[in-house]
């Protein structure tokens, strides 16, 4: 059987004692106890493999200790045996009912009660083990859950979280709260000039921001892309709401050094108070995002509250909202960096705009087919992001294949345009490199 196994003996009777010293001491480590009260007493601080338990007892007979025992978590499974004399059939009933593992009646043989004993230690062993491992899956499948309802990138809550909480707050609880809309300004760019695994570590970087600088009450969530969204339960004053705010466009402005430079970002954020502004998750969002895209024609890195819009603010937020979404959010540069199938079409919109009187469309070229074929990628890139950050009515730009740059240019002449392009080649290139870069403009 291995190491002993402790058994509590819970008796009145000198005659149990006869069967329990019936029992071998190198298997048994025996407690015995006269009374229930003891017995409790001794179950807060021990956990046998076995209890027995006689019915008939001063103060607190067999059933009403077990009872008791039922109370305490740390027993649960463990098995319970009543040894007694009473041959009542509704004892017996009664007994099982109320969750005792046998019911031995008296006289019973030494060999049968040693058998009955190691039978219940070892199920009762088994049915811990079991019950530990089932709580344990559960325990995993709750993290399991949890995980799942959290953004693999930033660590923070996903919006089905976020949106369930909102809910439950207001809506079931029936308290107040504000929803905070935030949205990274010129977040494209980033990810277009110096690529997306800088724009992920932007993203990362404002977001444990917000997890260790923020109250921990505040629920911090990304809605997807370069959107968040921050709900303060039970906070509704604005003051407060204007201070949380301020710390995180005072501290969101973030440089991110990279080979070519720095890129810069900074912060625009939409508030709605709830239930004022929408009674439900989605109305409240709704708000917010109508407030953040106000936020972003003021000029960004600023705040705008929902009620503070009036009908005609709506409406322009759903026009304004519509166009960003076409445009992607661009940043002031108004540079759109695109593939060259998408710059084709670009070009062809323009030319038609132009036929109907709008501004005339220049065409830039520029070839790196003498540079070194290890060196083509990297020099594009360079003057590409020369090209979006330094220079003026640049529309959109595109690479053709590793060894042209395209790009559409307005309102300006083709001789002004030689003139900044060759500025912007000798300025962003090494001297041998720029030597062997043409660069060709449309008359």
């Amino acid at each position: 059987m291995g190491s002993k196994k402790n058994i509590l003996v819970v008796y009145n009777k000198a005659e149990t004692l006869r069967y329990i010293k019936s029992m071998p001491e190198e298997y048994y480590d025996v407690r015995l106890i006269s009374d229930g009260a003891t017995a409790l007493q001794y179950l807060d601080t021990h956990i046998p493999d076995l209890i027995i338990i006689d019915i008939n007892m001063p103060k607190m007979d067999g059933f009403i200790l077990l009872e008791q025992i039922n109370k305490i978590p740390s027993l649960y499974g463990i098995p319970i045996i009543f040894l007694t004399a009473d041959l009542n059939p509704e004892s017996e009933i009664r007994a099982l009912q109320l969750g005792a593992t046998d019911f031995i009646t008296k006289p019973i043989r030494r060999e049968s009660l040693l058998q009955r004993v190691e039978m219940h230690i070892l199920h009762g062993i088994n049915n811990r083990e079991i019950a530990s491992k089932f709580e344990q899956v559960k325990i995993e499948a709750e993290q399991a859950r949890i995980e799942a309802m959290k953004d693999e990138l930033t660590g923070l809550w996903k919006r089905k979280y976020i949106s369930a909480a909102v809910n439950q707050h207001i809506t079931v609880e029936g308290k107040n709260g504000t929803l905070l809309m935030l949205d990274i300004d010129g977040f494209k760019r980033v990810n277009d000039i110096y690529g997306h695994q800088t724009g992920d570590s932007l993203l990362k970087t404002f977001a444990f921001f917000l997890q260790h600088n923020l109250s921990r009450e505040i629920i911090k969530s990304r809605i997807g892309g370069d959107e968040f969204c921050l709900f303060m339960p039970g906070i509704i004053d604005k003051e407060q709401v204007e201070h949380v705010a301020a710390k995180i466009l005072q501290n969101a402005e973030t440089s991110f050094k990279m080979r070519e430079g720095s890129a810069f970002a900074s912060v625009s954020i939409g508030i709605a108070i709830m239930p004022m502004d929408g009674s439900r998750f989605e109305e409240a969002f709704n708000m917010a995002d109508y407030a953040l895209q106000e936020a972003k024609s003021r000029g960004k890195g600023t705040l705008c509250f929902a009620d503070s819009l009036d009908n005609a603010n709506y409406n322009y937020c759903y026009d304004n909202w519509t166009h960003e979404l076409l445009k992607g959010r661009y940043d002031e540069t108004k540079t759109i960096v695109v593939k060259f199938g998408e710059l084709q079409a670009i070009y062809q919109f323009s030319c038609i705009l132009a036929e109907k009187g709008g501004p005339l469309t220049h065409v830039i070229v520029v070839s790196a087919d003498a540079v070194p074929n290890n060196k083509r990628e990297d020099v594009l890139d360079t003057i590409m992001q020369e090209f979006v950050i330094k220079l003026k009515n640049i529309g959109a730009v595109s690479k053709n294949g590793s060894s042209q740059l395209i790009a559409l240019v307005f309102d300006i002449t083709p001789e002004q345009i030689r003139s900044n392009v060759i500025n912007a080649v000798k300025q962003s290139c090494p001297e041998e490199i720029a030597s062997v870069i043409k660069v060709h403009v449309d008359c």
